[in-house]
């Protein structure tokens, strides 16, 4: 049973590794996330899941969040989804997924100077090109977090 239910989930992940292009503008420490498409959708339980990580060989996880109970999407600027930069603490490149009705994704260089300023910067052409062809390296764990999240979700339904 374990093993239909793995067999489920990382088919289900890597049917899910293609994504639409997240929207970035910086805002003092934090960076304004939306998706710029007039369609987009939250998820049927209202939550989207935020991810920051270092992408490529060594890929890892900065920092994760579930942002719960949204109203509507992030669909402009003005209505976008804060995100905080307080956990980067080296510049380079870097990728964020927001996962709600169909995964979100941006990748783009951080500068962090020697006063802990954070500026956020295009990558180059070509690896704009390349960003077509990107894989989500952090789709398991998202996909893990949604189910864990329905499982407590439910338990505290009972609960209450």
């Amino acid at each position: 049973m374990l093993g239909l239910f793995i067999l489920f989930l990382s088919g289900h992940a890597f049917a899910n590794q293609l994504h639409e292009q997240l929207y970035l503008s910086k805002t003092q420490n934090s960076l304004c996330l939306y998706t710029n498409n007039p369609n987009s959708k939250l998820r049927d339980d209202n939550i989207a899941l935020i991810n920051l990580g270092i992408p490529g060989s060594n890929a890892r996880s900065v920092s994760e969040v579930v942002v719960d109970n949204l109203k509507a999407p992030p669909r402009h600027k003005s209505d976008c989804l804060l995100f905080s930069l307080k956990d980067v603490t080296e510049s380079g490149p870097y990728s964020l997924i927001l996962d709600m009705d169909k995964t979100y994704a941006a990748n783009f260089c951080l500068v962090v100077d020697d006063k802990k300023n954070t500026s956020i910067h295009k990558l180059g052409s070509q690896l704009q090109r390349q960003q077509s062809e990107y894989k989500n390296p952090f789709s398991i764990s998202l996909e893990i977090k949604k189910i864990l999240y329905k499982i407590k979700s439910f338990f505290s339904s009972l609960i209450k």
